[in-house]
């Protein structure tokens, strides 16, 4: 969880330095507001409560749901109306990114309000709320690696529904986009191609460091994009 912690406040403070006025602004309130949490237990926090009730969409079975990695509570941490908080438990229904928590009092899920929400953790992932004119959408971006250079995921599920015999079998389709920030804009990758293409001023030190790790970026995507990432901003930092 404080790795987490610590990569999402890392990651607004770099992104300050390279983001317009208007998402300088955000990120500024948002380190400032997490810099100076409060630990304090959910119980009888009922700020957190005032969305609406959450409706899970329907299901035919149980190996298919709508939700980031998990159909169970997971632990995590919420920076919410200018507040952060611990221990919460959460669901992130990526089909209408809405994040989910329980009621303390009566068990209801509540739909955490979108307005309110800044950035939140499950486990030890870390997501942040994201609006840039080079963003196919605002939401909530999935933080796979923080450094100089910026790698995040847009995580999505499309459902869908087939006809079998008699029954209707629904289905939650992923659907992942990962982008890279460098010099002020997200630029979509999602091949060994496209990243090169980005990160073009050290393509040949970078080829050379993908054939030696042997990243296979469709087999390994995520890790490929990061490490690649990480690789080119240490390249950087030479003299």
């Amino acid at each position: 969880m404080y790795k987490a912690l610590t990569v999402y406040l890392l990651f607004c403070a770099s992104l300050a330095l390279a983001q317009p006025a208007a998402d300088t602004l955000f990120v500024r309130d948002a380190v400032k507001n997490t810099i100076g949490f409060y630990t304090t237990s959910i119980q009888g926090q009922t700020s957190l409560y005032n969305g609406s009730q959450y409706r899970e969409p329907n299901r035919s079975n149980n190996d298919q749901h709508p939700f980031f990695e998990n159909d169970d509570w997971v632990t995590g941490t919420v920076t919410y109306d200018g507040q952060y908080y611990e221990d919460v438990p959460l669901l992130y229904d990526i089909t209408s990114d809405k994040v989910v928590t329980e009621n303390y009092y009566n068990a209801d899920q509540i739909v955490l309000v979108w307005e309110k929400l800044d950035a939140f953790t499950i486990g030890d992932e870390a997501f942040l709320k994201l609006s840039h004119k080079t963003l196919p959408k605002a939401g909530f971006y999935h933080v796979l690696y923080d450094g100089e250079t910026k790698v995040v995921a847009r995580r999505q599920k499309v459902i869908r529904e087939k006809i079998s015999g008699q029954s209707i079998d629904i289905e939650f389709d992923p659907r992942y986009r990962y982008f890279i920030f460098k010099n002020g804009a997200y630029f979509p990758v999602k091949s060994k191609a496209s990243m090169l293409k980005v990160l073009e001023d050290e393509k040949p030190a970078l080829r050379q460091f993908i054939s030696k790790n042997k990243l296979h970026f469709k087999f390994m995507r995520e890790e490929a994009l990061r490490r690649v990432a990480a690789h080119y901003d240490t390249l950087k930092k030479q003299p």
